[in-house]
């Protein structure tokens, strides 16, 4: 699926600094686009938001990705992120981060998100149509939605 993506950050409003990063990984008629947004009210969350997608982008990476489903390789994704999250928990007890995962499969396209990562469209018109719905400002932190992220 040929697709022409752009990203975009911005800043919070709590830290002059941006805690977000990108990453993304390329396999033959699959690819992995993803973003996180470490919380400015956690310490360490920026370092978190690096290490889920390191985490990502080297698990995804061992993936039989091209041999399976769009269907698969979500619940593959959703297995790999779960697995990621739990194993920095320990690493980064104090951190929270949101995170958005796109998947382009062939003639398919995914996107899984937790947070206020969100997905949208550039329309003909230039306006910005979001695709993944989200809750601004909150942030999952062990299974609990937590405001002001």
């Amino acid at each position: 699926m040929p697709a022409t993506l752009r990203w975009h950050t911005q800043a919070g409003t709590l830290t002059e600094d941006s805690r977000d990063t990108c990453a993304h990984i390329e396999l033959p008629a699959v690819g992995l686009y993803l973003i996180a947004d470490g919380s400015s009210a956690h310490p360490g969350s920026g370092e978190l938001a690096a290490a889920l997608l390191a985490a990502l982008v080297e698990g995804f990476s061992h993936l039989p990705a091209t041999d399976l489903s769009p269907q698969q390789l979500a619940e593959a994704l959703r297995q790999l992120i779960g697995n990621s999250q739990q194993a920095l928990r320990h690493t980064h007890p104090q951190a929270a981060c949101s995170y958005l995962a796109l998947c382009l499969h062939g003639d398919a396209a995914f996107s899984l998100h937790e947070g206020d990562c969100c997905l949208g469209l550039i329309e003909q018109s230039g306006k910005m149509s979001y695709k993944a719905g989200f809750r601004p400002h909150e942030l999952l932190r062990d299974g609990h939605w937590v405001p002001g992220g």
